[in-house]
């Protein structure tokens, strides 16, 4: 199951009311997945609390912008593009220095201070490039010991990975209908509460391992809030003004009455080699590209799924970077995210059918982010059917979603080449790897955390069942 990374967007939340996830007893998440993670700063979990974080810091100077201070405990990225007037008044910008010049004593601060931010970006960049940056044991603590716990009476092993256990074996749309939630619950669908002031962890009752989670919302942190905001409006804004047709709109698979985007890296199904994905809109792209709130969702997406799960998050770094390194070609979305594509629904009222993201990888994660309701979950979306039930009148939902495709993964693993290409140069190595694609979905899922090590993790402790099964 890809981790999925996906941010739905719901500018008009009715207040006081917590999000709910309904699963069914059989493991169809169908609308279960309206629910969903809002990321409470996993991407400062892993440096100290005073740390700024600046992603473009000589475009802030270059504007006469700042950082608004210290990093809140709860999780805001500092230093986002300037070009987003909101986040720019979420961080308590200083005035332009065209307007008030500075003292000569201020500017060598300024630079200073500049030169001390790039140094911070380049050491976070290479932290995530080498994969050599983790959490905080206090990060641990806080995150894990409260976390909210649910499961599921599913067959993990019935999961349908297909032969090579990369992918999903059956097509991707499966219904053309919205869903009800009324019905829903009379079909049996299991509603589970959740109020997103803690994580919600959801395990798969056989195994007891995790397969998706709910990341708490975060408290105290406007600068979060409003890069939400501040991307739900982007997204909203590109689908009145993308100059898309009624019949592109029509085409798209996902839902009734919005345009989707797909864009960054693909792989498979035909060409040899993984690939920038062509769009029709390209102007709309490059600007989804260039948004600092979009890219902040994207971190967050990233720094979440190592924080939650550590393993299966090794293992697409151990793929997604030799790709980029060896094909210097190919353009990722946003430098400090392991996910290789993303996608976004642009609304106005986003309520997708029951599917599966079939060419995600299978055991991997999609990051979904429904934006303006700041939530955020990461759950396998190759191999669990999910959907939307729509939205109540006068409000407005978009999404974004990050995810890698499973023939990547299958690339490296076949010596960066086809199957074909393969069989061709190494008859003895393409055995091995038939061989080891039979055991490839029990492999991938031994990658899920087990419920307690969340536990064990907090607790600082390095017992746990699974370590347990592994001891002789």
């Amino acid at each position: 199951m890809d981790p999925k990374c996906s941010t739905r967007i719901e500018a008009q939340p009715r207040p006081g009311e917590g999000y709910s996830i309904l699963t069914c007893l059989n493991f169809s998440l169908a609308a279960a997945l309206q629910a969903a993670i809002a990321v409470e700063g996993y991407d400062d979990m892993d440096k100290d609390e005073n740390e700024e974080n600046i992603s473009v810091g000589k475009k802030r100077k270059r504007e006469g912008l700042e950082s608004s201070g210290d990093e809140n405990e709860s999780g805001g990225l500092k230093g986002e593009d300037s070009s987003d007037q909101q986040l720019r008044d979420a961080a308590q910008a200083t005035p332009s220095s065209s307007a008030n010049p500075p003292a000569p004593n201020q500017s060598r601060k300024q630079c200073k201070k500049e030169r001390k931010c790039l140094i911070r970006q380049a050491t976070q960049n290479k932290g995530f490039l080498q994969n050599t940056d983790g959490p905080r044991p206090e990060a641990l603590s806080k995150h894990l010991s409260t976390i909210q716990k649910t499961t599921a009476t599913i067959n993990t092993k019935s999961l349908p990975a297909n032969a090579s256990g990369y992918e999903a074996t059956f097509n991707e749309v499966m219904g053309s209908t919205v869903l009800n939630y009324d019905k829903l619950i009379a079909d049996g669908y299991k509603l589970v509460e959740w109020d997103r002031t803690k994580p919600l962890v959801m395990a798969a009752a056989d195994t007891e391992r995790v397969f998706a989670v709910g990341v708490a919302k975060p408290t105290g942190d406007p600068t979060y809030e409003v890069a939400c905001e501040a991307a739900a409006a982007l997204l909203l804004e590109c689908g009145v003004t993308g100059g898309f047709t009624q019949e592109e709109i029509d085409e798209n698979l996902r839902g009734p009455g919005f345009m989707a985007l797909n864009f960054g890296i693909g792989a498979g199904h035909g060409p040899p080699a993984p690939y920038n994905l062509c769009s029709k809109h390209p102007d709309v792209v490059n600007r989804l590209r260039s948004s600092a709130a979009l890219e902040r969702l994207a971190q967050h997406h990233s720094a979440a799924l190592k924080f939650y799960f550590p393993e299966l998050y090794s293992y697409y770094h151990e793929h997604t970077m030799p790709v980029r390194d060896r094909h210097k070609d190919l353009i990722p979305n946003w430098v400090r995210s392991i996910f290789c594509a993303a996608a976004v629904n642009l609304g106005p009222e986003v309520a997708t059918y029951l599917h599966c993201d079939g060419r995600n990888l299978a055991f991997g994660a999609k990051a979904h982010h429904p934006v303006s309701s700041k939530v955020y979950y990461p759950h396998p979306s190759a191999t669990i059917t999910h959907g939307n039930t729509p939205i109540q009148p006068g409000e407005t939902r978009v999404s974004f979603t990050q995810y890698t495709p499973g023939a990547l993964f299958r690339y490296v693993d076949a010596g960066f080449s086809t199957l074909k290409k393969l069989k061709k140069r190494s008859k003895k190595r393409y055995a091995e790897l038939m061989a080891k694609n039979l055991t490839c979905w029990e492999m991938g899922m031994g990658l899920w955390p087990m419920l307690d090590e969340l536990s064990v993790r907090a607790s600082g402790s390095t017992s746990s069942k699974r370590k347990q099964a592994q001891d002789p």
